[in-house]
């Protein structure tokens, strides 16, 4: 009988593997039942996986929303990304656009950031990777105002920051 012939997978392939199936199954359950709601073990579960995989790899949940919160911005500023505007004003209404859109049947990871946003509050292990998350948008979008600003499409004395707070704050 000859054996499969298919090459073994490395341990970080693996790892990688693991990890992704992880938060899959994160975001599906946070967005099913809630933060709070949703056990490492739960996670491992439904990843199919061991129970104790979660926790392996992350060491606890508010490590796990970290990755997640991460996962959710990079698939926004990859599509965000994927599209060039000719004035700073484009890019912001793009920025928004792309955020709105994401609404429309979200994906079970854009369901799980919205669920994050809406139930970390009273849990605050997750609060400082949604701080992160907000400040590293608030970066794009006051870059976005400052190149509006030097192309003549926004107003030279709006301010950047105030104005991206205020639109993220819009837009959340």
């Amino acid at each position: 009988s000859q054996r499969n012939s298919a090459p073994r997978r490395t341990q970080q392939e693996r790892r990688v593997e693991a990890t992704d199936a992880l938060l899959a199954a994160a975001a599906e359950l946070f967005a099913e039942r809630g933060v709070a709601e949703t056990s490492l073990a739960d996670i491992g579960a439904r990843a199919g996986r061991s129970r104790g995989l979660a926790s392996h790899h992350f060491g606890s949940k508010a490590m796990l929303v970290a990755e997640l919160v991460l996962r959710c911005q990079r698939s926004f500023m990859t599509k965000f990304l994927s599209t060039t505007s000719k004035t700073g004003l484009d890019t912001v209404l793009h920025f928004v656009d792309v955020y709105l859109e994401s609404f429309v049947d979200p994906e079970p990871e854009r369901r799980a950031f919205v669920v994050l946003w809406g139930s970390t509050f009273p849990r605050r292990s997750a609060i400082p990777a949604l701080i992160q998350a907000d400040e590293r948008a608030r970066v794009v979008i006051a870059g976005c105002i400052t190149q509006g600003r030097e192309d003549g499409s926004i107003a030279p004395e709006t301010a950047g920051d105030a104005a991206a707070v205020a639109i993220l704050a819009l837009l959340r």
